[in-house]
């Protein structure tokens, strides 16, 4: 603990900053980093898939204002960005499927229009 202490008062605090971008430039840590913006992209996702599963009457444009900012903020083809909120809403309908044949509910036949 001593050799800590010896290290922080013998680096200047300008030295600081540098050995916190060495560190956190490291492989292992960038690769933290892209985890977390895998997991903020998955969020926004989410986000968009509920809001379209849960609402019957959304705006269009809402949806697809909500999409194209996604793929902004993300460096993403809005294209990408609506595939993934496709997957989601399939992921959602057959987990609500799922689970209403396991509760014993009657479901609605298939309409297709």
């Amino acid at each position: 603990m001593n050799d800590i202490r010896e290290m922080n008062r013998a680096a200047p605090w300008d030295d600081c900053e540098e050995i916190f971008a060495a560190m956190i430039s490291t492989p292992d840590l960038r690769s933290v980093d892209v985890a977390g913006d895998l997991e903020g992209l998955r969020r926004d996702v989410r986000r968009i898939a509920s809001t379209l599963f849960c609402s019957a009457d959304i705006d269009p444009s809402i949806v697809s204002f909500a999409k194209n900012r996604s793929a902004q903020h993300w460096g993403l083809p809005e294209r990408d960005v609506d595939a993934m909120v496709t997957a989601r809403l399939l992921e959602k309908t057959a987990s609500l499927i799922r689970d209403l044949r396991w509760l014993g509910v009657e479901q609605p036949p298939v309409v297709l229009a």
